[in-house]
């Protein structure tokens, strides 16, 4: 198992995160017709690591792009409570297959392996869960009637990442 390295954190705002995330990818949307919707209320400074949060919701964006462009609209929402934050990208596209739904987070999971399908290692989802595991927090899978849906929420204190209060 490979070493990994320590987060760094930082007193960063989560919508401010996912808007520069969203500005790199506006292009690739508009390229593709693909609509934004954002609902974002996560305002408020936090310490989070912001690299590791970018990190994650690029992954998401991307497979978002790759695997639910059909469905034409990528839903970006944030929220935060008094010791976590929550960020969710929904597309409208076919969605995950039943069958991958247990597995989806597991390293090299693919939601299509056919030769004409996206490229992609299958790796994106597995660092995206395990940086908000580090952040001592999860990511999960939504079940939505359309498309794919991920919420990953991460502690904002001390205690929720397995540190001590002083």
């Amino acid at each position: 198992q490979r070493e990994q390295t320590q987060l760094n954190y930082s007193t960063c705002v989560l919508d401010d995160i996912a808007r520069d995330v969203l500005q790199s990818f506006a292009p690739r949307f508009e390229k593709e017709s693909i609509d934004i919707e954002l609902d974002l209320a996560a305002g408020t400074p936090r310490s989070l690591d912001s690299d590791a949060v970018e990190q994650s919701l690029v992954n998401r964006l991307s497979n978002a792009e790759k695997y639910g462009a059909s469905g034409g609209k990528i839903r970006i929402a944030t929220n935060q409570d008094i010791d976590s934050v929550t960020i969710e990208v929904h597309d409208y596209g076919p969605g995950v297959p039943s069958k991958l739904a247990s597995k989806i987070f597991d390293p090299f999971v693919r939601g299509n392996d056919r030769l004409e399908a996206p490229a992609g290692t299958g790796i994106g989802l597995t660092i995206a869960r395990d940086l908000a595991i580090r952040h001592g927090g999860h990511c999960e899978l939504i079940p939505s009637e359309s498309g794919a849906h991920f919420r990953c929420t991460l502690s904002t204190s001390i205690r929720g990442r397995g540190g001590l209060l002083t």
